[in-house]
């Protein structure tokens, strides 16, 4: 029988109301205190490299050069970055220059939309404010090493988990039984239609492949095999896919025009004969998402990593069955949590047939997925339990302790890598930016790993493009500036390497593919091979 998807209010009594929302103000302060200590204490500057640094860079682009899309980029998986991370960076920017201060305050801000996003359509089902809130800001707590490096230091992965939890909301919206509502201009149907249009053309210009598997093939799936509304579900699949095909079109146009790199996407599929080291490989990074640590004697960040582990491995079960009740809203709850899970299985499958599965950290892939796991079995947990207050107090204290307390506990651990206060980064990095500085060269190459955060340190006064050193010196094109591989414009260029890069593919071999050098500059662990761009050989530039 079909039901209502339009819940009253569930909440439970005033006295429950105001514990949650006492909890809520608590998941709030952990969040805000993990956070703005992660940016702006010890624990940023060791998980600072290039990926990192690319939002602050696009963002600078845009504003020198007026146009919306930073067109001079190869991305090399045939992406397009149109509503991304380096859209809420450009405020700071604009304000800061090139800086890791314009880096932090965009992240950010980007965190803060990200738990807006995730909790809209939390309210949606459980009609509770602050339930809704303290969920979202303990999915986005800094709880895991993979939180750290994918959600706070590049906020890409984190940044598509909004994405797919607005959409979500706005699919819910659009299912609901209107009866004979009129279609008004201003009314709240054609609104939400075309605000779904607008996110899922954002997501499919991005990458179709990646809206594929994360968004049009669960949700068209859960609107044909398990409608929330007979009348509005089996609609919402046509428009998913034939909004998903116009916006693949214009992905495919817009990438001619801005000359995009050819994607890595075409090779997609791997022999079945290795789908077991795939698994293998997912598996093991499974514990980083989770945020385990097992340490002795027991520390209050792995007491409450024991409390995440049951949660989420509960929760990866739950969203599939999706026990929700009869209640209101419990089948607004089903569709979100068998659309999430649906999206982690997809992600799997995609990371097992896929070579993307053979990346030592494709298991970040499974980010949005899990977490909006994670949303749902939280949802899921609100509709079974929302007339018993003492249960839903208890679950949201727990659910606080574990993942906003942990993120509080875990950013306070020590750092995995060696780096420099002043600088804020860490020490390598410095160490060159300092030993180019005091080269007195603006224009030049090293390692990618390098490339785009030297050019951040340096305040965009020092272009570090990244470079292949093996099997031969060439270009490094993933997330580097298209004008990076343009001979320099400058009179002198250099080529940075460490000393460890030049004993590993040995000294007569990199001479022999950039030539010798004018000069050599030695610092710390580096030296600054210094070239006079009038003669120097630039064929390596074209590989």
């Amino acid at each position: 029988m079909e039901q209502s998807t339009k819940p009253n209010d569930a909440a439970p009594s005033g006295g429950t109301r105001a514990t949650l929302w006492l909890i809520c103000a608590a998941a709030c302060t952990l969040f805000a205190i993990a956070a703005i200590r992660f940016y702006f204490g010890p624990t940023f500057a060791p998980f600072f490299n290039s990926d990192a640094a690319v939002p602050v860079l696009l963002a600078d682009e845009i504003l020198r050069t007026g146009k919306p899309l930073p067109g001079t980029w190869y991305f090399a998986n045939d992406e397009i970055w149109t509503l991304a991370p380096h859209v809420f960076a450009l405020p700071f920017v604009a304000v800061f220059g090139v800086s890791l201060p314009a880096l932090k305050l965009g992240n950010l801000f980007c965190l803060g939309v990200m738990v807006l996003f995730l909790t809209l359509p939390l309210q949606r089902v459980t009609r509770s404010w602050p339930y809704s809130i303290l969920v979202a800001a303990g999915v986005f707590s800094v709880f895991s090493g993979f939180q750290e490096m994918a959600v706070y230091t590049q906020t890409a992965y984190g940044w598509f988990c909004a994405q797919f939890a607005i959409l979500i909301y706005l699919a819910l919206r659009m299912q609901e039984n209107r009866e004979a509502e009129p279609w008004r201009l201003f009314g709240r149907v054609p609104w939400t239609t075309a605000l779904y249009a607008l996110f899922l053309v954002n997501l499919t210009i991005d990458s179709p492949l990646r809206a594929a598997v994360y968004w049009v093939v669960p949700v068209v799936a859960m609107c044909i095999a398990f409608p929330l509304s007979k009348r509005h579900s089996r609609p919402l699949a046509v428009s998913t896919v034939v909004i998903f095909l116009a916006a693949a079109s214009l992905h495919v146009v817009i990438s001619r025009q801005l000359l995009s790199q050819a994607g890595t996407t075409a090779q997609l599929l791997q022999p079945i004969s290795a789908w077991g080291t795939s698994l293998r490989n997912i598996a093991r990074g499974m514990p980083v998402i989770v945020g385990v640590a097992s340490q002795w004697p027991p520390t209050l960040y792995s007491v409450l990593g024991m409390l995440r582990i049951p949660i989420f491995a509960i929760g990866a079960f739950v969203v599939l069955y999706a026990p929700t009740g009869e209640g209101q809203g419990s089948a607004e709850c089903r569709f979100f949590a068998r659309t999430c899970g649906a999206m982690l299985l997809a992600v799997l499958a995609a990371l097992t047939v896929g070579r993307l599965a053979f990346d030592a950290s494709a298991d970040r892939y499974l980010i949005p997925p899990a977490l909006l796991c994670l949303a749902a079995f939280m949802a899921v947990a609100w509709c079974r339990l929302r007339t018993n207050a003492y249960g839903i107090a208890a679950v949201a204290v727990l659910f606080t302790a574990a993942f906003c307390g942990g993120a509080v506990a875990l950013v306070g651990n020590a750092a995995p890598v060696v780096v420099e206060r002043d600088c804020d980064a860490p020490t390598n990095l410095c160490h060159l930016a300092n030993v180019l500085a005091t080269a007195g060269v603006h224009q030049g190459y090293s390692t990618y790993w390098k490339g785009n955060a030297t050019t951040l340190l340096s305040h965009g006064t020092i272009r570090t493009c990244g470079v292949w050193l093996s099997p031969r010196l060439a270009p490094f094109r993933w997330l580097v500036s298209k004008e990076c591989f343009d001979p320099p414009t400058e009179d002198r260029f250099f080529l940075a390497f460490d000393r460890g890069e030049i004993a590993k593919v040995s000294r007569e071999f990199l001479i022999g593919e950039a030539g010798k050098p004018d000069q050599i500059v030695t610092g710390d662990e580096y030296e600054i091979w210094i070239y006079a761009t009038a003669n120097a050989n630039l064929e390596w530039l074209r590989r």
